[in-house]
């Protein structure tokens, strides 16, 4: 098996990884864009059926199924933490990243989705604050991502986010594409 290959319950860890964090794919499969270091696998049609012909739509038992496939890392979550992985949320503010995920996990890192901070900083701005100083309290770092101008830099670092991610620093970017950036970065700011 290749590292992206889909098969049945992949769990796609490997020694190349660079990171230490298990990513969590709970969502369908066409909710996903990029890749992921964790996946359900491909849904089987006929229990897909067998699903559906109990009352569930398409969309339900395929959250049913995925959620299934994921119960023993999830009933374990908590070994993971006491061999020092860390847990983060991606895309909180979307579908199955919510803060009933707060209850039922140990969430170190939050990821705000693009979408959350992009349309809530201009509508609700308390929203995005509030929330920021809620995982701040509850000793999570904070990553906002969708960034693309110093405004909206400068307005989230002053609600304590942790991290920026984003065009305002630079398009998503190839392994090798990103150290030459960063060479560029850190010879620009020794020339300073």
């Amino acid at each position: 098996m290749q590292i992206g290959d889909e098969n049945e319950e992949c769990m796609l860890l490997s020694d190349t990884a660079k990171s230490i964090a298990l990513p969590m794919l709970l969502c369908s499969e066409e909710d996903v864009e990029g890749n992921h270091s964790c996946s359900a696998g491909k849904i089987g049609e006929k229990e897909l059926f067998y699903i559906m012909s109990r009352g569930f739509s398409q969309k339900e038992a395929m959250k049913l199924m995925v959620k299934a496939k994921f119960n023993k890392i999830l009933e374990n979550i908590e070994q993971f933490v006491k061999l020092g992985f860390k847990i983060s949320m991606d895309d909180y503010g979307n579908g199955y990243s919510n803060i009933r995920r707060f209850i039922d996990y140990p969430i170190h890192t939050v990821k705000l989705d693009r979408i959350f901070v992009t349309n809530l900083i201009n509508e609700k701005p308390t929203i995005v604050e509030d929330s920021i100083s809620l995982f701040k309290h509850m000793n999570c770092k904070v990553v906002a991502e969708g960034v693309e101008t110093k405004e909206l830099k400068d307005q989230l670092n002053e609600y304590g986010v942790d991290y920026i991610q984003g065009y305002y620093y630079s398009k998503p970017l190839s392994e090798f594409d990103f150290v030459n950036f960063m060479q560029k970065e850190n010879n620009e700011d020794e020339q300073k």
